[in-house]
């Protein structure tokens, strides 16, 4: 089934890149125009292999470009088609998460998941209250009654900064997508912060998306304060 394959291909590709990602600090890019908060779901208030991966094509030097949050607090690399960027605050009303989103299409996905994009989240605050298990339990919950889900896909991830797990889901909204959930905790200060990083593709036969997936990996990091 297309939807297994996808999920084996991320399983495998999270594998290969889990070596080294994730805590580069490259240096950031100009930000395009935000664009309004993100309304795909809300996040969490209180605590509460074996098939072959898609080769990546060579990417021009200006294929990707690096954006920092309104706070200059997390920074990650994305592809450079994914022009509408909001790096705004993200509030729950009793907890501030530092993020930035970017995609090709906002609107599309923001709302139904239905456009590529990344959404990165950290909070120092989330770390004091739930670990990395939990706030990925807290997202499973709010995404799989809108996606299809299966708890055997979950796989851990590490690199040489941070650890974690991801989890992998279709069909959103109704949508022929992929949708990684990846949640970490700095190894050497595991109660510092938390990061939420969001994955989406909505089409399986992109050639490019072994590369878009390296880059955000290889890139997503904490730069500067984190909101209180």
């Amino acid at each position: 089934m297309k939807n297994a394959r996808l999920i084996l291909i991320a399983l495998l590709i999270v594998t290969l890149l889990s070596a080294c990602g994730g805590s580069a600090a490259p240096t950031a890019a100009e930000k395009p125009a935000a664009t309004k908060p993100p309304a795909a779901s809300e996040a969490p208030a209180t605590k509460a292999p074996a098939t072959e991966a898609p080769a990546a094509t060579e990417a021009p030097a200006d294929a990707y470009i690096t954006i920092t949050d309104d706070t200059d607090a997390i920074e990650v690399t994305v592809p450079s088609a994914w022009s509408e960027i909001d790096g705004q605050v993200f509030d729950t009303g009793n907890m501030q998460f530092a993020s930035i989103m970017a995609s090709d299409n906002m609107e599309n996905f923001s709302n139904t998941l239905s456009a590529p994009g990344v959404w990165v989240l950290a909070s120092g605050q989330m770390a004091q209250l739930v670990g990395y298990v939990e706030l990925l339990d807290l997202w499973k919950d709010q995404y799989s009654a809108k996606c299809t889900y299966s708890a055997a896909d979950r796989t851990d991830y590490t690199d040489s900064k941070y650890e974690g797990k991801a989890d992998f889901f279709t069909n959103c909204f109704g949508e022929q997508n992929l949708f990684i959930v990846l949640v970490v905790r700095p190894s050497a200060n595991q109660t510092d912060h938390l990061i939420t990083v969001m994955i989406n593709e909505t089409d399986p036969n992109n050639t490019n998306f072994k590369a878009n997936l390296e880059a955000i990996l290889l890139s997503f990091n904490v730069v500067g304060d984190l909101p209180k």
